[in-house]
Protein backbone atom coordinates (compact mmCIF):
# COMPACT_ATOMS: atom_id res chain seq x y z
CA UNK A 1 0.00 0.00 0.00
CA UNK A 2 2.66 2.53 0.99
CA UNK A 3 4.83 1.78 -2.02
CA UNK A 4 2.05 2.93 -4.35
CA UNK A 5 1.24 5.90 -2.13
CA UNK A 6 4.78 7.24 -2.31
CA UNK A 7 4.80 7.11 -6.12
CA UNK A 8 1.76 9.43 -6.40
CA UNK A 9 2.61 12.93 -5.11
CA UNK A 10 -1.05 14.04 -4.93
CA UNK A 11 -2.14 11.02 -2.88
CA UNK A 12 0.98 11.29 -0.75
CA UNK A 13 0.27 14.92 0.11
CA UNK A 14 -3.34 14.05 0.99
CA UNK A 15 -2.12 11.26 3.26
CA UNK A 16 0.40 13.55 4.95
CA UNK A 17 -2.28 16.23 5.50
CA UNK A 18 -4.40 13.58 7.22
CA UNK A 19 -1.42 12.62 9.39
CA UNK A 20 -1.00 16.29 10.33
CA UNK A 21 -4.66 16.55 11.36
CA UNK A 22 -4.22 13.49 13.59
CA UNK A 23 -0.96 14.62 15.16
CA UNK A 24 -1.76 18.30 15.76
CA UNK A 25 -3.37 17.71 19.20
CA UNK A 26 -0.40 15.54 20.22
CA UNK A 27 2.07 18.17 18.99
CA UNK A 28 0.24 20.86 20.97
CA UNK A 29 0.25 18.69 24.09
CA UNK A 30 3.99 18.07 23.73
CA UNK A 31 4.50 21.81 23.33
CA UNK A 32 3.16 22.27 26.86
CA UNK A 33 6.08 20.35 28.35
CA UNK A 34 9.00 22.33 29.79
CA UNK A 35 11.56 22.44 26.99
CA UNK A 36 13.82 25.07 28.59
CA UNK A 37 16.74 22.66 29.08
CA UNK A 38 16.52 21.29 25.54
CA UNK A 39 18.16 23.08 22.63
CA UNK A 40 17.28 20.83 19.71
CA UNK A 41 14.80 18.13 18.76
CA UNK A 42 14.42 15.90 15.70
CA UNK A 43 11.27 14.02 14.79
CA UNK A 44 11.80 10.82 12.81
CA UNK A 45 8.93 10.19 10.40
CA UNK A 46 7.84 13.82 10.52
CA UNK A 47 5.44 13.78 7.54
CA UNK A 48 4.61 17.45 6.87
CA UNK A 49 6.46 18.58 9.97
CA UNK A 50 3.62 19.41 12.33
CA UNK A 51 5.50 18.45 15.51
CA UNK A 52 8.77 20.30 14.85
CA UNK A 53 6.84 23.36 13.63
CA UNK A 54 4.56 23.44 16.67
CA UNK A 55 7.47 22.97 19.04
CA UNK A 56 9.51 25.71 17.35
CA UNK A 57 6.57 28.10 17.48
CA UNK A 58 5.89 27.37 21.14
CA UNK A 59 9.58 27.44 22.13
CA UNK A 60 11.57 29.80 19.89
CA UNK A 61 14.88 28.78 21.49
CA UNK A 62 14.51 25.24 20.06
CA UNK A 63 16.12 24.13 16.85
CA UNK A 64 13.49 21.68 15.60
CA UNK A 65 13.98 19.39 12.60
CA UNK A 66 12.08 16.64 10.85
CA UNK A 67 13.31 13.56 9.03
CA UNK A 68 11.32 11.44 6.60
CA UNK A 69 11.62 9.68 3.26
CA UNK A 70 12.98 11.70 0.31
CA UNK A 71 9.57 11.84 -1.41
CA UNK A 72 8.21 13.75 1.58
CA UNK A 73 10.87 16.48 1.38
CA UNK A 74 9.08 18.89 -0.98
CA UNK A 75 5.81 18.55 0.95
CA UNK A 76 7.62 19.13 4.25
CA UNK A 77 9.37 22.19 2.79
CA UNK A 78 6.08 23.71 1.56
CA UNK A 79 4.39 23.12 4.92
CA UNK A 80 7.22 24.74 6.87
CA UNK A 81 7.52 27.65 4.42
CA UNK A 82 3.91 28.60 5.14
CA UNK A 83 4.50 28.89 8.89
CA UNK A 84 5.82 31.98 10.72
CA UNK A 85 9.19 30.54 11.70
Amino acid sequence: MFGNLYTDPVRLEGFLRAMTRLTTPVADALGAFPWERVSSVVEIGSAQGCLPVRLALAHPHLTASGFDLPEVGPIFSRYVAHRPL
